[in-house]
């Protein structure tokens, strides 16, 4: 029998659940422009409202010094509400915005030598 490399139960699975993740980053700072990750269709939310952003983000792969310069934005329509960087384990992230009807959440990762997990995100009205 083979045992997957990678799994929720393997000690170097990726993902903080389950068993997939977010994967923002630079290889070796020579991937441009820095990756996007989004849903593939709007999201199906109320004009006026506020919405909450929960996420959970881990800039642990590579060494302290090698994840300094990591930074991920979170873009709401297109537009930077959030940004954090530099070398983290799994840490609880949570942020507000106002809806404009359909908006559209991404993630965008900086360049740098390596890459920031993100996982388990959930948009909720406030």
């Amino acid at each position: 029998m083979r045992t997957p490399l990678f799994s929720s139960s393997s000690p170097f699975a990726f993902a903080r659940s389950g068993n997939a993740v977010a994967l923002l980053g630079s290889a070796n700072s020579v991937d441009s422009p820095p990756w996007n990750q989004a849903p593939r269709t709007p999201l199906q939310t109320v004009k006026g409202k506020t919405y909450t952003i929960g996420f959970f983000q881990s800039s642990s792969f590579s060494s302290p010094a090698d994840e300094a310069n990591t930074h991920v934005d979170v873009l709401w329509n297109a537009k930077v509400v959030f940004g954090f960087g530099g070398f983290s384990q799994w840490t609880s992230e949570e942020l507000k915005v106002t809806a404009v009807g359909n908006d559209e959440l991404a993630f965008r990762g900086g360049a740098a030598a390596a890459w920031t997990l993100i996982d388990d995100i959930a948009v909720f009205q406030a």
